[in-house]
């Protein structure tokens, strides 16, 4: 998430060079995907779709369509059109997998819930770190790095994710 917030205005007023006007309604769309997400994991988590069935949906789903985006960047035909729709997937994404994250991290350990804070710390840390890759690696030619510095986090996040499932 943080890496598409750092990235975009760099892929999409540079690279792609569409007006500032035309940005901030592209950046609505995308956050409304986040809100379509959370919307739909809470209704789903109210009719009993356990939060790591939604995770583990999210996730995937996100890693794929960072993959997506790393593709269609890399293939040079990197373009509103090709890059918005899978930009609202991978935000719809966050929308599903921040609210499970936390409640799973915490179902486990219900009297340390104070730990949420930690979990809050280090989900800002990583957040940073995205957002500072996405400049280093930027050429200022190319949508490249915001693509794949998502797609390094999302994969990370989802191979972290899946290998704890393993292990409890």
């Amino acid at each position: 998430m943080f890496a598409y917030v750092a990235g975009s205005p760099l892929v999409i007023l540079k690279v792609l060079g569409i007006s500032t006007t035309t940005y901030g309604l592209l950046f609505a769309l995308t956050a409304i995907g986040i809100m379509a997400g959370s919307f739909l994991s809470g209704r789903l988590n109210t009719r009993g779709v356990p939060p790591r069935r939604l995770m583990s949906f999210g996730l995937l789903l996100a890693a794929i369509s960072a993959i997506a985006l790393v593709a269609v960047s890399m293939s040079g035909a990197a373009q509103v059109q090709k890059l918005l729709p899978l930009l609202i997937i991978n935000t719809f994404c966050y929308g599903l997998i921040a609210p499970n994250a936390l409640h799973n991290a915490l179902q486990s350990v219900p009297e340390i819930a104070g730990s949420a804070a930690v979990i809050g710390f280090l989900r800002m840390l990583g957040g940073a770190t995205a957002s500072a890759l996405v400049p280093f690696l930027f050429d200022g030619h190319t949508a490249n790095a915001m693509p794949e510095v998502m797609a390094l986090f999302a994969i990370a996040s989802l191979s972290t994710y899946t290998l704890l499932q393993f292990h409890q």
